[in-house]
């Protein structure tokens, strides 16, 4: 009696599931998580200090710009007013206020969003125009450093 021969076309399908199962990944090995961790680490370790350093930078010089724009205002105030001097007791929101103001209201404030300072007399001219720094208290190193227009 002859039985009938199993196909042959299913014994290589199933051959062919068998390497593509093995061939499968099911996920990443601790290994490789841990190298990819430490890349990254590396890498902002590298670039948040320098990213940090541009934004200070960028903060300074908007200080300076912002503290010489309202030195200038003031300047013009007193030639607008006949005043020679300014008087120790100055505010700022003077040149904000009014229908034709010197600057608008958000001038009045540094990049770190502390009022302007002023000093009156300055050193070596009539006034100084001032920023604190991000603490905005008189004198501090770096983030906190006096600015003062040019």
């Amino acid at each position: 009696m002859n039985l009938p021969k199993a196909p042959t076309h299913s014994l290589a399908l199933e051959r062919s599931f068998a390497r593509t199962r093995s061939t499968i990944r099911r996920g990443f090995s601790l290994l490789e998580v841990l190298v990819a961790v430490t890349i990254i680490a590396i890498l902002a370790a590298l670039v948040v200090p320098r990213v940090y350093n541009q934004v200070f930078k960028a903060k300074s010089t908007a200080a300076k710009t912002g503290a010489t724009a309202v030195a200038n205002a003031l300047k013009i105030y007193l030639a607008q007013n006949g005043v020679r001097t300014l008087p120790s007791d100055f505010e700022l929101e003077v040149l904000a206020d009014g229908s034709d103001p010197l600057l608008e209201k958000n001038a009045l404030k540094d990049p770190w969003g502390n009022p302007w300072g002023l000093r009156v007399p300055g050193e070596g001219r009539d006034f100084d125009v001032l920023s604190f720094g991000a603490d905005g208290q008189p004198g501090g190193e770096g983030d906190n450093e006096d600015l003062i227009h040019n």
